[in-house]
């Protein structure tokens, strides 16, 4: 129920609360637990040594020929490495290993941030993220294997 400070003098209005409320409620209740799992991920992918950067396409498409990407890479301002949500300009539509350049970044900010519509949109994509991070850091390692003992 509303808190107590909250007087509505519409008696409409006041039973449409009573009735939504539960819905507002478990809204911030996954908003809550969405914003902490990002942070978790963000303090895994640190105490795992990541200090790759990546990106992996948000799964969304914007207007005006843009596409969205979750986006791990070294935050300067924070001086750590951090999720970025990464709005990109997408050059060649049809290139899909066009990844983000510095210079196609129309938009990007810290995922935790970001406002909740985004986090919550984006939050269902970070599962496979980490897994196709994990894949390149897999390919990362047998590249420094090679290197190391001078075989391919």
């Amino acid at each position: 129920m509303p808190g107590k400070s909250l007087t509505f003098h519409s008696t409409v209005l006041h039973k449409s609360i009573r009735e939504t409320d539960s819905t507002f409620n478990q809204y911030l209740k996954s908003l809550d637990t969405i914003s902490n799992d990002i942070r978790n991920l963000e303090n895994y992918l640190r105490e795992k040594g990541v200090t790759h950067n990546f990106s992996y396409f948000a799964g969304s498409y914007l207007p005006e020929e843009k596409a969205s990407f979750i986006t791990w890479r070294y935050c300067e301002s924070a001086k750590k490495y951090r999720l970025f949500y990464t709005v990109m300009v997408w050059n060649d539509p049809d290139d899909e290993f066009n990844k983000p350049t510095q210079e196609s970044i129309e938009w990007e900010k810290p995922l935790i941030e970001t406002e909740s519509a985004i986090r919550m949109s984006v939050f269902p994509a970070l599962p496979e993220f980490i897994k196709s991070l994990a894949e390149e850091v897999k390919v990362l390692q047998r590249k420094a294997v090679v290197s190391i003992l001078g075989t391919s």
